[in-house]
């Protein structure tokens, strides 16, 4: 059912990150293909609750989607959720790349890595 609702989709995107933090619960290795899918939609409220929803699972695979998801957007709204979502994950990459942009000449990205 949560494959048919990610794959239907839904107005709401906080239904999306529930249907995506409950897959990445349940079985986390065939769902995370199906998540990260959802990290690529054109709704930012769908990235940021898909994003969260991966970040919460703690699986260290979702790093570069991720990262690739904060390169790919410029608002820094979304940028700062999406570095959250990477600190949420506690692997040491996402440290790594948190630390390389403390000292960041954009001062919001740093800002945003330091939290």
């Amino acid at each position: 059912m949560l494959r048919l609702k990610l794959l239907v989709g839904d107005a709401d995107a906080e239904v999306i990150g529930e249907c995506c933090a409950a897959f990445m619960e349940l079985d986390p290795l065939r769902g995370f293909p199906l998540v990260v899918q959802q990290l690529k939609s054109a709704n930012e409220d769908v990235c940021v609750q898909v994003a969260l929803a991966l970040g919460e699972a703690r699986h260290e695979p979702a790093f570069e989607p991720l990262k690739a998801c904060w390169e790919r957007h410029s608002d820094p709204s979304l940028r700062g959720v999406l570095l959250t979502a990477i600190g949420l994950l506690r692997c040491a990459k996402a440290i790594e790349f948190l630390l390389s942009l403390i000292g960041h000449s954009d001062r919001l990205t740093g800002a945003g890595a330091m939290r």
